[in-house]
C-alpha cells in the first residue's frame, strides 16, 4: 500500500470570481495552436526513434481511441523516472501535467500568476484549466494514434470527476499506476533535484505541503478506484533501482497494452 506522509488535510481554496475569469480565458482556448495550444515544450519524453525500444516492446495497437495510464505517486516518487524508461523503450506519449502548467506558470500574464499561485504553495490548480492543457496535448500528438502516460494527474476526486466528464469514453482508461515510495526518500530526491530543476516547489517547505495535500487529496482517488475496479490500480515500489521498477511496472500492465 502507499506510504502515508501526514494526517492533516490541506483544503484547495475555491476559485474567486476573479479567478474564474482567468481559468476561462485558458479553457476556452481552441484546439488550433494558440496562447495555450500545445505545440512545443509541453511534454518531457517523447518517443523513442526506431530500434531504441526495449527487446520485449509490445507494437502499439490501432484503436478508436487514445489509451491512457495515469500515474500517480507522491512527490519524488519517481513518476518521471519510470514514465521515461516507458517512453524509451514501449514507445508512450508522457504528459506531465506539472510540466504542462509550469510551462503556463512561465508566461507573463494573468494566467500565469493564478496558476503559479497555486504551484508555489503546494495546492492543487482548479481542473479545468489542468483538464484543457492535457486535451490539446494529445490532440497535438495525434489523439488514438498514440498511447499515453500522464503522471501527476488526476490530482483529487475533483480532477478525476473532471476527466470523466470532459474527456471520459473519449479514450480507453486503462488504469492507475501507483508508484509507493516513502517520505523521506521523496525528501531526498527533491532536494536533489532542486539543485539543478530550478522549480519553485523543490524545497522543503513546499515539500512538506505538498506531501500533505497528496495524502488528504490525491491518495483517495487510489483508494476509490481499488474499490471501484480492484484490476485497475498497478501499484509500483519506487525503492528499487529504475530498471527494477521498469520491469515490476511491465509485469503489471502489458496485457492491457
Amino acid at each position: 500500500m502507499g506510504q502515508g506522509c501526514c494526517t492533516s488535510r490541506s483544503v484547495v481554496e475555491p476559485v474567486s470570481q476573479n479567478q474564474n475569469a482567468s481559468v476561462n480565458s485558458i479553457t476556452n482556448q481552441p484546439n488550433a495552436p494558440g496562447p495555450l495550444a500545445v505545440t512545443t515544450g509541453v511534454s518531457t519524453h517523447q518517443p523513442a526513434a526506431a530500434g531504441g525500444e526495449d527487446k520485449d516492446f509490445i507494437p502499439i495497437r490501432t484503436t478508436a481511441k487514445p489509451i491512457v495510464f495515469f500515474v500517480l505517486g507522491g512527490p519524488g516518487s519517481g513518476k518521471g523516472t519510470l514514465c521515461a524508461n516507458l517512453v524509451k523503450k514501449q514507445k508512450f506519449v508522457h504528459f506531465s501535467a506539472g510540466d504542462l502548467l509550469r510551462e503556463v506558470a512561465k508566461e507573463d500574464s494573468e494566467d500565469s500568476k493564478l496558476v503559479n499561485s497555486y504551484i508555489s504553495q503546494g495546492k492543487i490548480v482548479p481542473v479545468r484549466i489542468t483538464i484543457s492543457l492535457i486535451e490539446n496535448a494529445m490532440r497535438a500528438k495525434g489523439w488514438e494514434k498514440c498511447r499515453y502516460l500522464i503522471d501527476g494527474f488526476p490530482r483529487n476526486l475533483d480532477n478525476y470527476q473532471g476527466w470523466n466528464e470532459v474527456i471520459g469514453d473519449k479514450a480507453d482508461l486503462k488504469g492507475i499506476i501507483f508508484i509507493t515510495c516513502t517520505e523521506e526518500t521523496m525528501m531526498k530526491r527533491i532536494l536533489k533535484r532542486g539543485e539543478t530543476s530550478g522549480r519553485v516547489d523543490d524545497n522543503v517547505d513546499t515539500a512538506k505541503k505538498r506531501f500533505v495535500t497528496y495524502n488528504s487529496e490525491t491518495f483517495p482517488i487510489i483508494e476509490a478506484k481499488r474499490k471501484e475496479n480492484p484490476d485497475s490500480v498497478f501499484e509500483v515500489s519506487a525503492e528499487n533501482s529504475p530498471d527494477q521498477v521498469y520491469a515490476e511496472c511491465m509485469k503489471k500492465i502489458a496485457h492491457h497494452l
